[in-house]
């Protein structure tokens, strides 16, 4: 089963020094360099490169629109049912339709406000401002609506801000408004594309802090956060009511006792739409009510990329470490990171994935690309190239131990039982002796050692005759056809 063992340690010894002769490129000018040593030196260099290219990406938001909607993608995964103790007053087409095509004037909001109040309703904010002047009797009727029912009504308004390309506008409501309503900021900032908005809970004008309408729906009292409404609340869940329906007495009191209301635009040609991946779009006004939701549910905490970007530094680091040119490591942490936010968003808890993923990828290529140059396409070895150089080293000796019958076994065996076999002689010429880094290419096994004398290289290629003999009889004398070596 076994072929030409008996001259397994002749063969040996006519191996050594045999960097000398010709036998193509497989054995041209082997030196002492660690090939081990080379690979990491170019691993280390892909992977500096690939977690700089994820801070940066981070720092610029160049994953934002890929962020933003793998984001949606979990909240759809999360879909679910929104509360329903905050109701959406829409002013829809159907209240147009109602008042000759035109928005209800401030004489009518003021009878909703009454009709709204006396119901039992305990909060009506607006999303927007009043801010422009209408006839006097009804901007009159208005502030003695707002004195009336003090404590319980928000007109919106918005303070001006330059959020990195967003110039957003002070919009403000007038001043016998503001004496007698109380104010809530309505700004939020979109994302690319608008997949995404983020909303303060509170912001500042003249020395004066004011909430967010979400916070005011969602009754929050805590420090000032920038936070993502949660797009798992279903908008077609949220308890909607026709503007003149509530005029007109339509809805029953007790759908309305106890309840928050927000008053928006939701007709057709409203420019108050915004886009959402999932459900389309959506007015405005929705997004207070999800911001509120969420909310009441507790603060998301955004830990952004650091989180995701230390694991993956760390995979990057481990494969940077590893002898073998298998990436299975960066794929299985790309998977995690995939995976992991949809546990966090459950808890409130918000980390960014997509650069890290790109850091992970750029690793990954670069690694395939050394792993290409410097492996064996066969086994988890290193080729000759990697052991190689132009320049002789006096110190050393080559090595060459060429597996005869790889070809004839390639037939019977399987890639798994061949990469086996391989990287077992490869552990036995290793073994506890001086000897470098072992490479193979084709059917050859090559490495080196420190020079020896003759006597001493005849006993050295005795002994691992012997133990090569070994290995193979006792390892893999079940295989069909026998290695010869």
């Amino acid at each position: 089963m076994i072929g030409s063992l008996q001259s397994l340690a002749t063969t040996l010894r006519g191996a050594f020094r045999f960097a000398g002769e010709d036998d193509g490129d497989t054995l041209k000018a082997i030196t002492g360099r660690s090939g081990s040593g080379l690979l990491r030196a170019k691993r280390i260099k892909v992977a500096v490169f690939a977690i700089l290219f994820g801070l940066v990406s981070s720092i610029i938001e160049l994953p934002l629109p890929a962020e933003d909607f793998y984001r949606a993608m979990r909240a759809e995964v999360r879909s679910r049912p929104a509360p329903q103790d905050i109701l959406m007053i829409a002013v829809d087409d159907k209240t147009l339709n109602a008042f000759g095509g035109r928005i209800p004037s401030r004489t009518v909001d003021s009878q909703l406000v009454d009709s709204l109040i006396a119901a039992g309703v305990e909060k009506v904010v607006f999303d927007r401002a009043h801010a422009d002047p209408e006839s006097a009797e009804a901007d009159q009727r208005f502030i003695e609506t707002l004195a009336r029912h003090k404590g319980k009504v928000w007109l919106g308004m918005s303070i001006e801000n330059q959020i990195g390309t967003q110039a957003v506008p002070e919009i403000m409501p007038l001043p016998e408004f503001e004496e007698n309503a109380q104010l809530t900021v309505l700004s939020g900032l979109g994302g690319v594309f608008g997949l995404s908005v983020k909303f303060p809970t509170e912001a500042e004008r003249q020395g004066v802090s004011y909430p967010s309408a979400s916070a005011v729906l969602g009754e929050y009292r805590g420090p000032e956060r920038l936070y993502r409404p949660d797009y798992a609340y279903r908008v077609a869940t949220i308890p909607t009511y026709s503007y003149v329906d509530i005029v007109e007495g339509s809805v029953p009191a007790n759908a309305l006792k106890g309840k928050s209301v927000i008053i928006g635009e939701a007709f057709y040609l409203s420019g108050d739409y915004y886009f959402t991946p999932f459900e389309g779009k959506i007015a405005g006004a929705y997004f207070h009510i999800l911001g509120a939701h969420t909310l009441k549910r507790g603060v998301p905490l955004d830990l952004i990329f650091i989180p995701a970007l230390l694991v993956a530094s760390l995979a990057i680091s481990a494969q940077v470490m590893s002898r073998k040119k298998s990436t299975r490591t960066l794929v299985l942490t790309s998977v995690g990171l995939f995976a992991l936010p949809l546990m966090l968003d459950e808890f409130g808890v918000n980390i960014d994935v997509m650069s890290a993923v790109l850091a992970l990828v750029w690793a990954g290529v670069g690694f395939q690309r050394i792993a290409r140059k410097y492996y064996s396409s066969e086994v988890d070895a290193m080729t000759t190239s990697a052991i190689s150089s132009d320049k002789a080293n006096t110190e050393s000796d080559v090595y060459a131990l060429k597996i005869a019958s790889l070809a004839e076994m390639s037939d019977d065996w399987s890639a798994r039982e061949l990469g086996e076999f391989v990287n077992t002689l490869i552990t036995y010429v290793k073994g506890p002796g001086d000897a470098g880094d072992v490479a193979f290419e084709r059917d050859i096994l090559v490495w080196l050692a420190p020079r020896m004398t003759a006597e001493d290289l005849e006993r050295h290629a005795d002994g691992l005759a012997l133990m090569l003999k070994t290995a193979i009889s006792h390892d893999w004398q079940s295989a069909g056809s026998g290695p010869a070596l």
